[in-house]
């Protein structure tokens, strides 16, 4: 009975998680295949750490939800044609604390909200939306840091040129110390970036 009682509390979680995906994905239509990209980056981040099963399927989870605050965020917004306002941007910084506010209502699952929440925070303390800095950011939100950070730099936008991996690999590393964990880069780039271009070749 205690079994089944799991299992279906992590089915209904499961569908909500679902429902929220595909309204982030209809309001956004980049959304989809950057967070799944997101997650799977993440996640073999987390492999290369050595992290447990657990903490590596959270992080996974995390990479897909970590955008869930944009469906708080209006289309115009979202989906606006060249460069953000000061104030529509100071909008979208909202997303972290809005993605960990509904993931935390879904019940137990306080530990991924947490890593959404801190998603955005930097190494050197000036990011958002609490201004965390170094080790006060939890691992798992330091590498969908680097994940996030490395799928929009080399993915199509509207209102930027897009890098090759090589620029972006580039841009990760002059960023390490202040934006990002220097040891997670390193980590990123021997063993993700790495295999990924081997599988391609």
């Amino acid at each position: 009975m205690y079994l089944y009682k799991i299992s279906d509390s992590q089915s209904v979680r499961n569908k909500i998680i679902d429902a929220l995906l595909k309204t982030l994905y209809e309001k956004d239509n980049i959304s989809e295949e950057h967070s799944q990209r997101v997650s799977d980056y993440a996640f073999f981040l987390a492999k290369a750490c050595n992290l447990s099963n657990k903490r590596t399927n959270d992080i996974k989870t995390a990479g897909l939800l970590h955008d869930i605050g944009k469906i708080m965020i209006s289309n115009d917004i979202l989906n606006k044609e060249g460069k953000l306002t000061a104030s529509e941007y100071n909008i979208i910084k909202t997303h972290p604390e809005k993605g960990y506010r509904i993931i935390h209502s879904i019940g137990d699952m306080d530990i991924i909200a947490n890593h959404v929440h801190q998603h955005h925070e930097r190494i050197d303390g000036i990011g958002y939306p609490k201004g965390l800095k170094g080790d006060d950011i939890s691992l798992e939100a330091r590498i969908i840091a680097i994940a996030d950070a490395y799928d929009a730099m080399t993915s199509y936008r509207d209102y930027k040129a897009m890098m090759t991996t090589e620029e972006a690999t580039m841009e990760l590393i002059r960023c390490k110390g202040t934006q990002f964990d220097s040891e997670l880069v390193d980590l990123f780039i021997k063993e993700v970036l790495k295999k990924e271009k081997s599988m391609t070749i």
